[in-house]
């Protein structure tokens, strides 16, 4: 078993996960704690399966990121439409529980990560990066594809399954993908995101995408040096055509940014406060393992 002195957790994947799985778990007089005890749990399991005995976990919060927004209005603008009552009641559900957990996390004295303008995607980017560079070997908790980007020899990526966590390392990722996961953004920047409503070329996508980075490179498509019959006549007139600009915007909104200013912090520890909440919550299981929930928090940075 891969064990880590760093572990990134990305709060706002674990969140949504905790929050599904959970769902119908309610405390008195209905109140919902199932995103709240799900990812107490998670971190619990994440820390006691791959973390070493000085391992510190890192909560990487999620904020709107102004940087891809001045590049686009129009990205992730379909999380933005109106929601159904239904969908609204469901949403703000989540953000009740949220407020909730963030005051919880922050009273069990854990690290945590926060910069405004950022997403949480930039700040696992950054961190991975710092911490490698410090000689740590890192483990990122996500089910985000654009975090194939941050694969190296030190820094992997632990993907939550049903049936068994997926631990991607390079190897995994050019056995499964058949290219490196440093060719992933050049992925991306074909094939663009629908997640988050960045186009990329009309008609590719991610697979074809990786047909075509199989047998050109990316600078070969924005210099014009496409063999010709390279491809299907289709194919290839779509990646000789191609818009250059358009590709280059694409690419600033797919890439990861190192946050320098990004600091890492925590508040000092309440673990009365604690306590009373998890009573509060009818969370039994997690005073049983009180101790196991302390040290999950750090004494010093």
């Amino acid at each position: 078993m891969k064990k880590y002195d760093r572990i990134l957790i990305d709060a706002s994947n674990l969140m949504w996960r905790s929050f599904y799985a959970h769902k119908h778990l309610k405390a008195r007089r209905g109140l919902q704690t199932g995103l709240i005890y799900g990812f107490i749990k998670g971190l619990l399991y994440y820390k006691a399966k791959y973390g070493k005995l000085k391992s510190k976990m890192v909560i990487c919060w999620e904020y709107k990121s102004e940087v891809r927004l001045k590049i686009d209005p129009m990205y992730k603008v379909s999380r933005r439409k109106e929601a159904t009552p239904a969908q609204a009641r469901e949403f703000q559900g989540f953000l009740d529980q949220q407020t909730k957990l963030k005051e919880l996390i922050n009273s069990m004295g854990m690290l945590c990560a926060f910069e405004k303008g950022w997403e949480a995607d930039d700040l696992l980017y950054t961190l991975a990066g710092r911490y490698e560079e410090d000689g740590y070997k890192v483990a990122m908790v996500t089910k985000d594809h654009d975090m194939f980007q941050c694969l190296t020899k030190k820094t992997h990526m632990i993907w939550p399954e049903k049936n068994g966590d997926k631990i991607y390392t390079r190897k995994l990722f050019r056995k499964e993908y058949g290219i490196k996961a440093s060719e992933y953004l050049d992925v991306l920047i074909l094939a663009g995101c629908t997640t988050d409503d960045v186009p990329g070329i009309k008609g590719i996508g991610e697979a074809t995408a990786i047909k075509v980075l199989k047998e050109v490179k990316l600078k070969a498509i924005f210099e014009g040096r496409i063999p010709p019959k390279t491809f299907s006549p289709a194919l290839q007139k779509k990646l000789v055509d191609v818009d250059i600009k358009h590709l280059n915007k694409t690419r600033d909104l797919v890439r990861l940014y190192d946050v320098l200013d990004l600091k890492v912090g925590r508040t000092k520890a309440r673990w009365k406060f604690v306590e009373r909440k998890f009573l509060q919550y009818k969370f039994s299981q997690f005073l049983k393992q009180f101790e196991k929930i302390k040290k999950l928090g750090v004494k010093k940075r």
